[in-house]
């Protein structure tokens, strides 16, 4: 198991736990006893965000450094040094907000305690209600991507820098793992012949639309069965 694969398996374990913890608040807490533990909730996902953005940081990097190794013949390099350089330039770069993570959103979407205090956060006056409903129809039009190989909804979509395909995660692995150097894109017509972990890029924008579709669907089934009853 490779070290991302370590990280994202070790991550959905402790998503799966502090959302049992948002359960369990939901369920047996009210007031303000409810109110203190969210907000202790809250504190330790965040700084499971920060830990995740920084190990995302850390693999751009070393990849970076994978990349100027390789195009560099000089075998004096100091990696250390390398690596320490690209780091420094990548936390420059302005960070995303923890609240729109991949990690945040899986754990607190739909809970309406933290909904009411991101809307809190957002003054919405009468001029944007139309840009919003524009994009409450974008939403609605989703589709979510098929993965080429288990034909299946994906649910964890990661992006070949390259050809820019989107895969199941663990699907295209274990495609890669099978065939090795004779994996290439398996998306009918694409041209990119040369299939590398290192060209997989996790797109979480693209995983919170699919699990928002999915979540509707599920709710609107749900409807569906309560009218009939």
């Amino acid at each position: 198991m490779s070290l991302r694969e370590r990280h994202e398996q070790i991550l959905d374990n402790c998503v799966e736990s502090l959302k049992s913890w948002k359960e369990l608040i939901a369920e047996y807490l009210d007031g303000e006893e409810k109110t203190a533990e969210l907000e202790k909730l809250q504190q330790v996902a965040k700084d499971y965000c920060d830990l995740d953005s920084m190990f995302q940081r850390s693999m751009k990097v070393i990849q970076k450094v994978e990349e100027q190794l390789n195009e560099d013949e000089t075998p004096s390099k100091d990696v250390q040094k390398l690596y320490e350089g690209n780091l420094k330039k990548d936390l420059e770069a302005p960070e995303e907000n923890y609240k729109d993570s991949d990690v945040w959103q899986r754990i607190f979407r739909g809970v309406s305690d933290v909904m009411e205090v991101t809307q809190k956060e957002r003054v919405i006056d009468e001029s944007e209600f139309e840009d919003l409903g524009d994009s409450m129809l974008c939403s609605n039009v989703f589709a979510p991507p098929i993965d080429p190989i288990s034909k299946t909804v994906i649910r964890n979509p990661y992006k070949n820098k390259r050809c820019k395909h989107i895969y199941e995660y663990a699907t295209i692995v274990s495609y890669i793992r099978q065939l090795k150097r004779k994996a290439k894109c398996p998306y009918i017509g694409c041209k990119n012949n040369r299939l590398l972990m290192d060209d997989l890029v996790k797109d979480d924008q693209l995983r919170v639309q699919i699990t928002q579709y999915i979540e509707s669907q599920c709710d609107e089934e749900s409807q569906g069965e309560e009218d009939v009853l």
